[in-house]
């Protein structure tokens, strides 16, 4: 090993590449397809704060506000999202937990969500939606 703590030139150029390839990677915008009556809508998942079921459909609400029906039931919503920061709260509600805003003690608790939104969390689904909000 070197006793220089600097790195050449050709060593820092290389570990800049890799670094900025690595920055690429974590920056890229993730989009989910949810279908709807038209075709498939592609939703950046930054954008969606929770999910709503309606029978075999969902609701989708929006970071700005908007909210969009889609020909998609939430379980296979969740089997989609859930390995990128949602979680099922309840049997009508998936969230988005980068909205997670606060949650607030009960039974089974409620979240609140950045645009103010109070959704109920079940008693069943609670030890795991903490466990997941914590790490």
């Amino acid at each position: 090993m070197s006793e220089n703590p600097l790195l050449t030139p050709c060593e820092a150029s290389q570990t800049l590449e890799v670094l900025l390839r690595q920055f690429e990677q974590l920056t890229l915008i993730r989009r989910t397809p949810f279908p709807n009556g038209n075709g498939v809508d592609f939703i950046p998942d930054q954008d969606i704060l929770y999910l709503e079921a309606n029978g075999n459909y969902c609701y989708l609400f929006l970071a700005d506000g908007n909210k969009m029906l889609v020909s998609q039931s939430l379980k296979k919503a969740q089997a989609q999202l859930e390995k990128h920061a949602f979680c099922r709260i309840h049997h009508s509600y998936l969230i988005n937990l980068r909205h997670l805003a606060r949650y607030l003690r009960g039974e089974g608790g409620t979240v609140v969500m950045s645009n103010g939104v109070e959704l109920p969390v079940s008693k069943a689904r609670k030890a795991d939606f903490l466990k997941k909000a914590a790490g």
